[in-house]
């Protein structure tokens, strides 16, 4: 039996950006992110009528929800933690490019998100590096 060809997480590129179009470089990749999450799901709504000869409910796919957090440990200084603090004062999107290819053709490499930040607390705890979980919401997404 052949080992299966796994992809390791740890081999995307993450950038966070203030602007979609910025330059991505290892100043806007963050060294400490432990956790990108970006569930994506979709609203099924349930529609029953009469005259259902299966008497089976039949469903719509409705409004797509694309919510996450992002988890990193604080760095002193760091130019990426005073752009998510400084965006979720200001109430504006950043922009978070995720890698998975960087030698694929454009449109094939990954997927850029605008995401608001709905929260920037700021964790400690006794014995532990300070470190940061951020609730974000997507409001769009694009392929890299």
């Amino acid at each position: 039996m052949s080992t299966p060809d796994f992809v390791e997480a740890h081999l995307d590129a993450i950038h966070i950006t203030g602007t979609k179009a910025e330059a991505l470089s290892d100043a806007n990749k963050p060294a400490t992110l432990k956790k990108f999450d970006v569930p994506d799901t979709t609203e099924l709504r349930e529609l029953k009528y009469l005259n259902n000869p299966q008497g089976l409910t039949q469903y719509s796919p409705g409004f797509r929800t694309m919510k996450g957090t992002l988890e990193m440990d604080l760095e002193r200084d760091s130019p990426i933690i005073a752009l998510l603090r400084q965006r979720y004062l200001e109430r504006k999107p950043v922009f978070i490019h995720c890698i998975e290819d960087a030698e694929a053709a454009t449109g094939a490499q990954g997927i850029g998100y605008e995401a608001v930040l709905g929260s920037f607390p700021a964790t400690r705890e006794a014995g532990a590096l300070r470190s940061i979980s951020v609730e974000l919401g997507v409001n769009g997404f694009w392929l890299i």
